[in-house]
Formats: C-alpha cells, sequence, structure tokens
C-alpha cells in the first residue's frame, strides 16, 4: 500500500492523462481476447498516472467512471453471457465494487486487477455475441428459403426477428457476402432452376410460382446470376 498523492499543484506542471486516450486500446484488447493486451491495457492509465506525480481520490473517481462507461458500451456491443457461463463478479459488483482503501492509503494493484477484471468479463462476452448473431442469421435465412415464393421485405423480416433494419441489412453483408434483395433473388433463382427441368411449366409460371410477378424482371435478374436468359438455360438444360 501507498500514501494517496494529494497533489494540488497547477495542473500545467504535469500532464494529467485522461482515460479517454486509452479507451481504444482497452477497446481492442477487449476485441481481441488476448490476456497479454488485456493485462497491459488494465493498467496502462494508472501507470501513466502515478509517473506524473499527480494522483488524487477524484482522480481514480474519475477513471472508474469512464471505464464503466466504456464497459456500458462495450456491452451494448456484447452483452454479457449468464453469470454460469461467464464465472467471476457480476456486473452488478463491478459496478458498485471500487477497490477504495483504507484511511489515506491505495494500491494501484487493485485498481490494476479491478480493470482487469472488467476487461476481462467484457472480453468473454464477445464470442457469445458472435454465437447469438451467427444464429439469428441463421434463423433469418432459414426463414427466408422457406418462404422466398411470398413477398419478402427487408422491414417485415426485421420485424419478425425484432432487430433494426439496419442489422438485417449490416449482417447480411457482413456474413453472407450479399445485401438483403440480392439474397432472395439467388434463392428464386435456384429454385426456379429446378423446375425448368419439367418440360411443361411455362416460363411465366416458373417466375410466378418462385416469388417474381413481373417475367421480364425475372428474366433481367436470371440472366444476371446465370448468364443467358431462362429461354436459353432451358435449352441447354434439354441439350
Amino acid at each position: 500500500m501507498t500514501r494517496w498523492i494529494l497533489s494540488l499543484q497547477d495542473t500545467k506542471q504535469g500532464k494529467r492523462g485522461s482515460f479517454s486516450e486509452w479507451e481504444e486500446e482497452c477497446r481492442v484488447a477487449v476485441l481481441s481476447g488476448d490476456e497479454e493486451r488485456l493485462e497491459a491495457a488494465s493498467g496502462r492509465w494508472l501507470e501513466a498516472a502515478r509517473q506524473s506525480g499527480c494522483l488524487t481520490p477524484q482522480m481514480l473517481e474519475d477513471y472508474r467512471h469512464a471505464a464503466l462507461q466504456l464497459a456500458e458500451k462495450l456491452r451494448d456491443e456484447a452483452p454479457t453471457q449468464p453469470e454460469e457461463e461467464v464465472g467471476g463478479p457480476s456486473d452488478g459488483d463491478l459496478m458498485e465494487e471500487a477497490p477504495y482503501s483504507q484511511a489515506g492509503t491505495l494500491s494501484l494493484q487493485s485498481w490494476r486487477e479491478w480493470t482487469h477484471r472488467l476487461l476481462l468479463r467484457l472480453s468473454r462476452a464477445v464470442p457469445a455475441r458472435q454465437s447469438q448473431e451467427k444464429a439469428k442469421m441463421g434463423d433469418i435465412a432459414g426463414f427466408i428459403e422457406q418462404n422466398y415464393q411470398s413477398e419478402l421485405s427487408l422491414q417485415d423480416v426485421a420485424k419478425r426477428f425484432f432487430v433494426s433494419r439496419e442489422y438485417v441489412s449490416r449482417k447480411f453483408k457482413q456474413e453472407l457476402g450479399v445485401n438483403f434483395s440480392d439474397y432472395i433473388s439467388s434463392i428464386r433463382i435456384e429454385k426456379a432452376k429446378l423446375l425448368m427441368a419439367n418440360p411443361h411449366l411455362r416460363i411465366a409460371k416458373i417466375a410466378e410460382m418462385v416469388g417474381f410477378h413481373d417475367e421480364k424482371y425475372f428474366s433481367k435478374v436470371f440472366k444476371k446470376q446465370e448468364g443467358v436468359s431462362p429461354k436459353v438455360y432451358r435449352t441447354q438444360m434439354t441439350e
């Protein structure tokens, strides 16, 4: 334990770095899940403050508040797992807990350990978020494959799965490499190709069966995806 450094000197004499200068390093450490990065990020501000020669109770309280604000933002991006899966102190404990010490003394190590527990807990939540998102996108993709003949709008799908339009649009591009409308079109074209094996089905009827209500538009989309028109594709199938 060491004494508080109750410096009342003009702060211009020594730079008091704010937590925001290390916020991005903490964010990267959390997202990487790398133990060494987490350990380094946990003590960066504290060490800089110690070396500045100006470390007060208010500075540590400001640091704690800024760290918890960052944690809140990261939790929004990567919600925490259930307690039994993550282990360690709960969110409530970390929010209320503060490594304040007895009668005018402090331990920078205690503050470093508190910060490390906070960042570590957040880093463990990242895989959970990724897993949840992959599962949700799988459900959305499965729903589209089962209902491709229907009018499916981005808004309708988003409402059904209780997410925003922006979320669905962004995740389709990230997870599947195509946008929402192109994904639906690709499924419809693949189904149409199967139906073309039946010589008794007219192309206009096939277009309607897979969700296109305009034969010309169907032909345009088909040619864009397959490189040939539906008629030429069917002829090539026969040959």
